[in-house]
């Protein structure tokens, strides 16, 4: 029975089968061709972020109060999305297991 489809119900349809796509896993792999470039990318911009805020502690007295805050502000809130994405990435990819699966409608 193809990935999506089932008939549980006795419904006949074409070929006498549901399309439930959101009940089913497909057994679709992550694919490794984006995943490695996108983890590169996310730890150059977290690297970028720390010097950042490594520059912007050495220019005290040039900036204002207020620009000061935003900038440092921005840069912590980068780093911070930046880790989050390669934590989720990695164990997204760690914790991903094919599994078939036979989809039901109950």
């Amino acid at each position: 029975m193809a990935c999506g489809w089932t008939n549980t119900s006795g419904k006949t349809g074409e070929n006498g089968l549901e399309d439930v796509p959101e009940v089913c896993h497909c057994g679709v792999e992550l694919h490794w061709g984006w995943w490695i470039p996108m983890i590169l990318l996310a730890l150059v911009t977290c690297l970028a972020n720390c010097v950042s805020l490594v520059v912007l502690s050495r220019l005290q007295s040039t900036l204002t109060p207020v620009l000061r805050l935003a900038l440092v502000s921005l840069s912590l809130t980068d780093v911070v999305g930046s880790l989050s994405y390669i934590y989720h990435s990695v164990m997204t990819k760690l914790a991903y297991q094919e599994v078939d699966v036979e989809c039901t409608v109950r």
